[in-house]
């Protein structure tokens, strides 16, 4: 049996964007990007953050981010699938952008944990943390460009197709959704709904989804950003035929920030935008 997460969480949509608005006013837009090279760092454009040199998921090289401060389509709410192949409600200030995946989040909630005292840029990484904080707890979870594809199982010759009987199949992560030939992560993620513990072997698992194996980071990370520790939902039991899940993001009421491998692609959920300016080897 698969666990449904709350869906209900502690802000609603006019104090959250009256909290955005109150965020942004009066904050001049950056005139030019000075980061130093190699360094983690963060400017605010009049339409975007930047974020200089953040750790690139699954390779040792390093990247920059820009996201965008509005939301897509006003706030509104569109399945994955939608958001994906339609570029017009990916539009905000006279430009297209694209999603951000979820090792993406991970990859800018590491880089504010992990900076958090570095001089001269405290005031912006406290401003970056509470806009995704309000992100977060939205009264849905935050789409990502990810998703979970669980591989059919299989029933051994001669034993009755129970469920328990059921060999496992490859589940994968997919982090550029609607992108042909997409690279997968393969790994085992069929399991337990359970609170990101280190300690409980879900070390392969987390490393598909978020691009790193080092759970207390992950645990740091989100607690820094939202508060609350990270709670990972997904399918139970594998299934009988291949099935693809969305990987969302946030915060429920009775605190836990989930990350949730178990809703259908159709679901409707509201989405923020990313550009790759570039990606710096090192």
């Amino acid at each position: 049996m698969i666990i449904k997460p709350l869906i209900t969480v502690n802000a609603d949509p006019a104090s959250r964007e009256e909290r955005l608005k109150a965020l942004l006013a009066g904050a001049p837009a950056t005139e030019t990007e000075t980061a130093s090279p190699g360094r983690f760092s963060i400017d605010r454009f009049a339409d975007r953050y930047v974020l200089n040199n953040l750790s690139e998921p699954f390779t040792s090289n390093h990247y920059t981010l820009e996201l965008s401060h509005d939301l897509f389509d006003g706030g509104k709410y569109h399945s994955l699938p939608e958001w994906t192949s339609t570029p017009s409600l990916r539009s905000a200030n006279g430009r297209t952008w694209g999603l951000l995946s979820c090792p993406d989040y991970f990859s800018i909630m590491f880089a504010l944990e992990q900076h958090q005292n570095v001089s001269g840029q405290q005031a912006m990484i406290k401003e970056v943390k509470e806009f995704l904080n309000a992100d977060f707890r939205l009264p849905r979870y935050l789409t990502t460009r990810s998703i979970v594809r669980y591989g059919a199982g299989q029933t051994p010759s001669g034993i009755v197709g129970k469920l328990k009987n059921r060999l496992p199949g490859i589940d994968a992560a997919i982090h550029d959704y609607g992108v042909p030939n997409a690279p997968e992560r393969k790994e085992a993620l069929v399991g337990p709904n359970c609170w990101v513990e280190s300690g409980k072997g879900l070390e392969d698992g987390l490393y598909a989804l978020t691009g790193t194996r080092d759970v207390a980071a992950i645990v740091r990370a989100a607690e820094f950003v939202t508060g609350v520790k990270p709670y990972w939902f997904r399918l139970n039991t594998t299934p009988s035929q291949n099935e693809e899940r969305a990987l969302v993001l946030g915060v429920v009421d009775d605190g836990r920030f989930i990350i949730d491998a178990g809703n259908g692609i159709s679901s409707i959920r509201p989405a923020r935008g990313v550009a790759v300016r570039k990606k710096i080897s090192t």
